[in-house]
């Protein structure tokens, strides 16, 4: 992963792998050292939540503060999972199960967070979809609390762009 100046060095994200994730990638990512200095990685199989629901998952990731990265479109359904306080869910999307295209998904991921001032409280009400061609994040205004949608167009839209979109600005 490619070194960056972050403002909020001691600010990690706890991320939580649910089990549609392949445990080779999670292993990876705890094994990178990049990854270790940005964010704790934690899974389904540390807190023995294989077999879960949904509902489990995204309960557990609520009341643990972990935001919940997932291969599952479900998690994106604002009427059953909605927007009320969660720490964030990271949707990576892409074809088959190719574990080179959801690192690389999940490095761009990691790489854009780590830019805005205090990334865990970005993600607060937020939704991100992410594949290699781009994405798009779903969260509420910080001054309105109005749902909005941002496309992402990887390489074109950034942090600036989206911080004044959603008026996330550091007091």
């Amino acid at each position: 992963m490619k070194k960056s100046r972050r403002l909020y060095l001691s600010q990690k994200i706890d991320l939580y792998f649910d089990e549609n994730f392949p445990r080779e990638v999670i292993d990876d990512l705890k094994r990178d050292k990049g990854w270790k200095s940005k964010c704790r990685v934690y899974s389904v199989y540390d807190f023995a939540n294989e077999n879960k629901d949904d509902a489990f998952q995204f309960g557990f990731c609520k009341k643990k503060g972990f935001t919940l990265v997932t291969l599952d479109d479900d998690f994106l359904n604002d009427t059953v999972y909605p927007f009320n306080g969660f720490p964030g869910i990271i949707r990576i999307v892409t074809k088959g199960n190719d574990r080179d295209s959801m690192r690389y998904c999940l490095d761009i991921t990691l790489a854009f967070l780590l830019r805005f001032p205090r990334p865990k409280r970005f993600l607060i009400d937020t939704k991100l979809r992410i594949s290699q061609e781009g994405g798009m994040i779903r969260g509420k205004d910080a001054q309105t609390g109005e749902i909005k949608t941002c496309p992402l167009v990887l390489g074109e839209t950034s942090v600036g762009h989206v911080m004044r979109e959603f008026h996330y600005f550091q007091p």
